[in-house]
């Protein structure tokens, strides 16, 4: 075997081995660029994700902008002139004779009755605890 024999082995290896790794290297390029489609299309899904409890969160805060008052346990009556019951943006709002926000009720306005949706627009003041309850089971039965 003479050297320009052995030349073209070599080279006809080399040029096997090349093109393997060729192979390889465009495999591995094809499977990151699908993935990345993948990882893409997740990350696009955990954004809308995201984005829907962002919207609920903000919903959430914009309907419950209430101060919470800490009451005492007296069910008589409050020592402050007691509550009012309005409409709130739709829904029925608690406030104290104050006219500070205590809770949104999950009711809305425009499932009660004409009366008593035009007694939440004017206000509705209760001066006890009793009175207070029963008129929350009113509407929220």
């Amino acid at each position: 075997m003479d050297a320009s024999k052995i030349l073209l082995v070599i080279c006809a290896f080399a040029l096997i081995v090349c093109l393997t790794l060729c192979i390889t290297t465009l495999s591995v390029l094809r499977n990151a660029v699908a993935e990345n489609g993948t990882l893409q299309s997740d990350a696009n899904t955990l954004v809308g994700e995201l984005t829907s409890c962002v919207e609920q969160l903000n919903e959430y805060i914009d309907t419950s902008d209430s101060i919470e008052v800490s009451v005492g346990t007296d069910t008589k009556g409050t020592t402050d002139g007691g509550f009012c019951l309005r409409d709130t943006n739709g829904t029925v709002g608690i406030y104290t004779s104050d006219g500070y926000l205590v809770k949104l009720l999950d009711v809305s306005v425009s499932t009660l009755p004409p009366a008593a949706r035009e007694a939440l627009a004017k206000g509705i003041t209760v001066g006890s605890w009793e009175e207070l309850i029963s008129l929350i089971q009113d509407y929220t039965a």
